[in-house]
């Protein structure tokens, strides 16, 4: 099974809305969820490397998430990189509460993920990393406490899988696009909401 490691520059309640959950529990995540309408178009991308995810593999019943190997001159960017470390390690494991995830979002962003967890473990699937996946993010708003960035990934680089027998879940493999507020928590940024906003991408 593989869990996501997070290496060189990312070597890559209220939840995401009702429609993202009912469409990941039929196997079309994210489908048909609509952004508020205030959602910033983005600034052109800054001076970043590209993020990128390498993958490790064992046995579900042993795997382990992998320490963390993180640069970035941007903390906001990477930040929001180990919130998706934190959730593909968490429905790997099938912990809704794996400690790592609940230190990288709070709120909707935390209740989304945490039942999309649950989701997945009590229908026998998990996500798997294909090499070429990765985050895409483009930070559009900073503050002192506060910022957004928005993140096209290619999905069907990151099928929904059944796990006991690795057959691709039908529909779960489109291309994705979020906006994400992130707030500054201490000495890191948390992330506190997700949302699809199709159209930016």
């Amino acid at each position: 099974m593989e869990i996501m490691r997070v290496g060189g520059w990312v070597a890559t309640a209220q939840r995401l809305c009702r429609a993202l959950l009912c469409a990941a529990l039929v196997s079309t995540v994210a489908a048909g969820c609509t952004s508020s309408g205030d959602d910033p178009q983005p600034l052109p991308p800054a001076q970043t490397p590209e993020h990128a995810i390498t993958t490790s593999s064992g046995p579900p019943e042993t795997s382990k998430p992998i320490p963390t190997e993180v640069a970035s001159n941007d903390a906001v960017q990477y930040d929001y990189g180990l919130f998706w470390q934190a959730f593909i390690n968490a429905q790997v494991l099938g912990d809704a509460d794996y400690p790592d995830l609940r230190k990288r979002a709070e709120g909707q962003a935390l209740a989304f993920a945490q039942e999309l967890v649950r989701a997945y473990r009590d229908n026998g699937w998990v996500r798997v990393i294909r090499d070429g996946f990765g985050t895409n993010p483009v930070v559009v708003a900073r503050g002192d406490t506060t910022a957004r960035v928005t993140d096209s990934q290619d999905w069907s680089k990151w099928p929904l899988t059944v796990r006991a027998t690795g057959a691709i879940v039908p529909g779960s493999t489109p291309q994705q696009c979020f906006a994400a507020d992130l707030v500054r928590r201490n000495d890191m940024w948390a992330v506190s909401r997700l949302t699809s906003v199709q159209h930016l991408c």
